[in-house]
């Protein structure tokens, strides 16, 4: 064969050779054949960054995990492993009966952390603690345990599945959607992602969460307090489906305010609130876009004292629209307040009533301020109405207003600045003592 001919059949192989290595690093880059699995032994301590600590593939390894490793911590491991210091693994995984902590440090976990354990000697699998946090998905599996304390965090989505409990101290913010079909302890948290309860969930104090939706499902969803009788505040910022029947439970004589806030000045970005079950709270506040949406045959109540209002302290420089639809409340007060952007303040709250409502405590009444529309196509009982507004009220043929009856020494007044009766709609009044006031009425 010529020279010329050998040297360009030499070349041409190298060129296949080279690529076909090419080919083959990549193939192994990413089916992650350098990346190891280090399993915990704690034959040194229980320092996680001291290499004598771990084996791979049975041999101590010559340095702790890294980004690109998964992380076993092997069944029946006694000794509480302590992670002091930022740390990044691949994946992360407790087996039953191992403990880990992490404190005062972030372990950044880029695909799963996954807990197995219920821990052992009254503690749980998995302790985050000391502001200490995860940064990663995490998923607490069948009956095992995860506590997090005060002033912690999560960033990233919680899976709590059948069996499990996690259970949040106060101050944490959980950036991700939860899922929770074991028992969740929620104790003054911001949950910052979308929750969804499909079994217990426990509320105790407070509760913040600015989700895109709530949905809390048929399932035991508990209001509790542990500061010495003030109620248990839950404010919800995105769309809430209720369909459990009962939100407290019934030995703790502590309730719930519910809080539903739309702070967004487009009124096409609305919040749906949906009641499939009659329940009762302490008293539900809300301001904003909002409908809520009450299933035919069911009620929404308040505790007497308890009221159903548009609050002053949710202020905002923009008017509000709130429908409120099907089914009834009932309510020991309600007071519809403006938005309020300072004292000279001009925006308007206009509420739409398609249900029935019934004021039922005689010493409490409908409070109408100043920059309110109240329109009512449903049937409204209450043995007070003032109003103070320049709006009127509406009422549609299909609505009325009227009183409930009154002792003969009681005075029962329906006071407005201006009714606007359409449509046939009617206001009405009951009681020996009962008296109609409005400056103007058409």
């Amino acid at each position: 064969m010529e020279f010329g001919k050998i040297k360009e059949r030499l070349n041409i192989d190298s060129r296949i050779l080279k690529r076909i290595v090419l080919v083959l690093l990549l193939v192994f880059s990413f089916t992650g054949a350098w990346a190891d699995t280090y399993v915990w032994t704690g034959n040194t301590d229980v320092e996680w960054d001291r290499a004598s600590n771990w084996t791979v593939d049975g041999n101590v390894p010559s340095d702790y995990p890294s980004s690109t490793d998964d992380v076993e911590i092997p069944s029946g491991t006694t000794s509480n492993i302590e992670i002091k210091s930022k740390m990044t693994v691949k994946s992360f995984t407790i087996l039953p009966n191992a403990k880990v902590t992490i404190s005062s440090a972030k372990l950044i976990v880029s695909e799963t952390l996954l807990n197995k354990s219920a821990g052992a000697s009254s503690e749980p699998g998995l302790k985050i603690k000391d502001s200490g946090g995860v940064q990663g998905n995490i998923v607490n599996d069948d009956d095992s345990t995860i506590d997090i304390y005060t002033s912690c965090y999560v960033t990233g989505n919680i899976e709590n599945r059948t069996g499990g409990v996690i259970t949040c101290f106060s101050g944490n913010t959980i950036t991700g959607d939860i899922v929770n079909s074991g028992e969740l302890i929620l104790t003054a948290n911001t949950i910052t992602g979308n929750f969804t309860n499909n079994n217990k969930v426990t509320f105790k104090n407070s509760a913040i969460l600015n989700g895109d939706y709530i949905e809390v499902g048929e399932c035991q969803t508990f209001f509790e307090t542990t500061t010495g009788g003030s109620s248990c505040q839950i404010t919800c910022n995105g769309n809430v489906t209720f369909s459990e029947d009962r939100l407290n439970d019934e030995e703790d004589s502590n309730e719930c305010i519910l809080n539903i806030k739309n702070l967004v000045e487009d009124q096409s970005s609305r919040i749906t609130v949906t009641f499939n079950k009659s329940m009762q709270f302490w008293s539900i506040k809300f301001g904003g876009q909002i409908d809520f949406v009450i299933a035919d045959g069911q009620t929404i109540s308040t505790k007497s004292g308890g009221t159903f209002a548009i609050p002053t302290e949710f202020s905002t420089t923009y008017d509000y629209i709130v429908n409120i639809n099907g089914g009834s409340l009932s309510v020991s007060q309600m007071t519809l307040n403006p938005p309020y952007s300072g004292s000279s303040g001009t925006n308007i709250a206009t509420v739409n009533l398609n249900s029935t409502l019934d004021v039922y405590n005689e010493s409490n009444k409908i409070g109408i301020k100043k920059g309110v529309v109240l329109n009512i196509s449903g049937t409204v009982t209450t043995p007070l109405l003032e109003s103070f507004s320049t709006y009127p009220i509406t009422i549609a043929s299909t609505g009325s207003i009227g009183t409930t009856d009154a002792e003969d020494t009681d005075v029962t007044t329906i006071s407005a600045t201006s009714a606007e009766i359409v449509n046939n709609g009617k206001i009405f009044i009951s009681g020996d003592a009962a008296s109609l006031t409005a400056s103007s009425i058409s």
